[in-house]
């Protein structure tokens, strides 16, 4: 397992029934409450996971599982927003994805791995 996973709430999914993990690249499911906010059929990039519960934010298709991921989308015609599991496809794990928490620079394989920025090589 990734030693840095603990960083980036790794496994709280994976518990959860979910295969999307912080920072994996994903597509939103053609739904009409997706279709609805232009999220259907885009791609973009899990940058959070929450438990609606305790943190009240409002999910697009509901908070049944009290499981949510936040999608951003680079492009400005929509704008990010929490997802019920059941409206995110898993794309790829974005290899090269650069993350920074405190010192710690680490990048991102295929696999969805995390290395010390040194380990492979110059950005």
């Amino acid at each position: 397992m990734d030693r840095y996973a603990g960083l980036f709430l790794e496994g709280q999914t994976a518990v959860m029934g979910a295969d999307i993990s912080f920072a994996d690249h994903v597509r939103i499911v053609d739904a009409s409450e997706t279709r609805r906010g232009g999220w259907a059929g885009r791609q973009g990039q899990c940058w959070g996971i929450t438990t609606p519960s305790i943190t009240g934010v409002r999910v697009i298709g509901g908070t049944e599982g009290d499981l949510a991921f936040n999608i951003h989308f680079d492009e400005d015609t929509v704008p990010d927003a929490w997802f019920h599991p059941d409206l995110v496809e898993y794309v790829d794990r974005a290899a090269g994805t650069d993350m920074t928490v405190g010192d710690l620079h680490v990048v991102r394989d295929s696999a969805g791995d995390r290395h010390p920025a040194q380990d492979v090589g110059p950005r």
